[in-house]
């Protein structure tokens, strides 16, 4: 009954948010689709309801290693600093907007793909995108999601206090406590750690038996009009047979090193904060964990 209904209010309800654009042929590294080896995922989220205009607040790459149902995830600061072929240096987050402006909408993702396997020095195989609305829906169409909090949580916007312990939160409430970081003590890095385990959350409540059975339908509805991905349903399915039963251990959070700074940036043309990351240590990140 929860299915059915989620089912036929998306179809019916829900704009469609990626107007889906192959990326450039070869752009992406090929992987053996039949392969026990690891691969690497983009996981993009936009900082707007539309897909126009917009800058990349959320960038993880996620490293998937189906021989030992691991996942390692790399959380990428928006601010971190990084230098772009034809502007200068800038923040990682600004790349996908200026893609998209380049392109014509045409080429958004390519360049935050291409700027985050710069980065790692490591191959990105997979990506998927979603905005504030794509975000939203999703955790409503499972039915919300359960986060274990250490202390209080201030919602700065909607003026709202998650009380510590355990909390099951709506699509709404989830969006704004992935969004927080001003109440927060470590800021970013907090709101990063806020970020993994709301991941892992949703990928343990899709893991579940009642959830496998329609997963085919759920993957369908999102990429209809919640998410763009280049997976397919087989690879998914194949993905969620792999890692059924997988465990809060399996996965383990990354963050980037490195300093801040202020710095100009052409794109904003003023003088602004950076997250100045260590590229020697970042790129053992990504030799060691991302390959």
């Amino acid at each position: 009954m929860f299915f059915d209904y989620y089912f036929f209010h998306t179809l019916n309800h829900l704009r469609d948010i990626s107007q889906t654009t192959p990326l450039p042929p070869g752009f992406l590294e090929e992987r053996n689709k039949n392969s026990q080896e690891s691969f690497n995922v983009l996981i993009l989220g936009i900082d707007t309801w539309e897909t126009v205009n917009a800058r990349s607040d959320l960038l993880i790459v996620a490293n998937v290693n189906p021989e030992t149902r691991k996942i390692n995830l790399l959380s990428i600061p928006r601010d971190t600093k990084v230098n772009l072929a034809g502007v200068g240096n800038t923040k990682i987050a600004h790349v996908y907007d200026w893609s998209q402006v380049q392109g014509g909408g045409e080429s958004d993702c390519q360049g935050a793909l291409k700027a985050v396997s710069d980065l790692l020095k490591t191959p990105i195989h997979y990506y998927i995108k979603l905005n504030l609305r794509g975000f939203r829906d999703f955790v409503d169409l499972v039915g919300g999601l359960d986060v274990y909090l250490d202390s209080n949580v201030k919602l700065t916007f909607i003026d709202v206090i998650l009380p510590a312990g355990k909390q099951h939160i709506c699509g709404d409430l989830a969006l704004e406590f992935v969004r927080e970081r001003f109440s927060l003590e470590d800021g970013d890095f907090d709101r990063q750690r806020n970020q993994f385990m709301v991941i892992k959350s949703l990928a343990n409540k899709l893991l579940e038996q009642d959830y496998m059975k329609t997963l085919p339908q759920i993957f369908q509805i999102c990429k209809s009009g919640m998410i763009e991905t280049n997976f397919c349903s087989e690879e998914v399915m194949s993905l969620a047979a792999a890692f059924w039963g997988i465990e809060d251990n399996d996965f383990t959070l990354f963050q980037i090193p490195g300093e801040p700074a202020y710095d100009y940036d052409p794109l904003v043309k003023a003088k602004i904060f950076y997250w100045v990351p260590d590229l020697n240590k970042v790129e053992e990140i990504g030799s060691d964990y991302f390959r």
